[in-house]
C-alpha cells in the first residue's frame, strides 16, 4: 500500500514493476546509496540489514558493506546480491 498497490494491482506487472522500483529506491536512499545493502534489504528486510550493519559498525568502527555482513544474512540473500551483480555484468552494466 505505501507504493500504490492493492491486492488486485500486485498482478498488474507494469504496476507491481514500478512500485518495486520505487522501494528499491527508498532502500537505496535509506543505505546512502550502497546498492548492495539495498538489494539485501529489498531481500531480506531492512530492519535486518540495519540491525547487521549497525552491530557490525559498532564491532569494528567503520561502515558495514553487504560483504562485511552477509554470513549472518540468510542464505537466499547471501546468494540474492551477488546473483544481482552477475546479471548485471552480464548484461554489460
Amino acid at each position: 500500500a505505501d507504493y500504490g498497490l492493492d491486492s488486485l494491482s500486485v498482478r498488474d506487472p507494469a504496476r507491481a514493476t514500478a512500485a518495486a522500483a520505487r522501494y528499491l529506491r527508498s532502500l537505496g536512499r535509506m543505505f546512502d546509496g550502497d546498492w548492495q545493502l539495498a538489494l539485501a534489504a529489498y531481500n531480506s528486510g531492512p530492519g535486518r540489514v540495519q540491525r547487521l550493519a549497525r552491530a557490525y559498525e559498532a564491532e569494528t568502527g567503520r561502515a558495514a558493506t553487504f560483504w562485511d555482513i552477509r554470513d549472518r544474512l540468510p542464505r537466499e540473500t547471501q546468494a540474492y546480491v551477488p546473483r544481482w551483480i552477475a546479471v548485471a555484468d552480464w548484461m554489460g552494466g
